[in-house]
């Protein structure tokens, strides 16, 4: 009996709608849940080296600064007098500035990168592309969830989320992550502090309101 394979429909939000990824004529990359855990993708710089087509680096004052470049288009030198050229969203906010736009990836239901010019949808700071960040909705199931992973330079990185749905039409959720990890290169001054270490927490509280049959608020 012959076998086929399928691929699995992956739904996007590029044209600010619901569409399948085969049936959206941008030139997108869809990183699923799932996906984002496999390839070990934590930050944003994390995407440079998960993503065809997208290269940069972080800024070397410090890490909450990311500087993309999507097809050879970028944002050049991650000041905050300079628009990005890589357009950034955050559930449809938009991030106006490298500095402070270096985001954690945690809680996320998938990653959209767009490769080329997306001023129509995404604005005028988008003629490289742009990135989606969306966010994971609260489960209609009531559950926790705890991931924790360790390694060199005393490495340590948890994860907490737990859903709890209020009524058949309100759902919560709550989550947390930390990640630590000690100073790559030590200071010649030994009553100073090393270089690149790591040392970030961060929460979220959503909420999702299903106020009628043809509306829903996600918060």
């Amino acid at each position: 009996e012959a076998a086929f394979a399928q691929l699995e429909e992956v739904v996007v939000t590029a044209e600010r709608r619901e569409a399948s990824v085969q049936d959206t004529p941008i030139s997108i990359e869809a990183i699923s849940e799932k996906s984002i855990r496999e390839r070990g993708i934590q930050s944003n710089l994390d995407l440079i080296n998960e993503v065809a087509g997208v290269q940069g680096y972080g800024s070397p004052q410090g890490g909450s600064s990311t500087a993309f470049a999507i097809r050879g288009i970028g944002d050049g030198a991650p000041q905050i007098s300079v628009d990005p050229a890589a357009a950034r969203y955050i559930d449809g906010v938009y991030i106006g500035k490298n500095q402070g736009g270096s985001v954690d990836v945690t809680d996320l239901a998938r990653i959209e990168v767009l490769r080329g010019p997306q001023g129509t949808l995404s604005g005028r700071n988008s003629i490289s592309g742009a990135i989606n960040y969306i966010s994971k909705a609260p489960a209609d199931e009531l559950g926790l969830e705890i991931r924790a992973t360790a390694g060199n330079y005393e490495q340590n990185n948890v994860s907490v989320r737990a859903d709890v749905p209020v009524n058949d039409t309100l759902r919560t959720s709550m989550s947390f992550f930390s990640r630590e990890r000690d100073a790559f290169w030590d200071n010649t001054n030994p009553s100073e502090d090393g270089f690149n270490s790591v040392d970030r927490q961060g929460g979220r509280f959503a909420f999702q309101w299903d106020v009628s049959d043809k509306l829903t608020i996600d918060a």
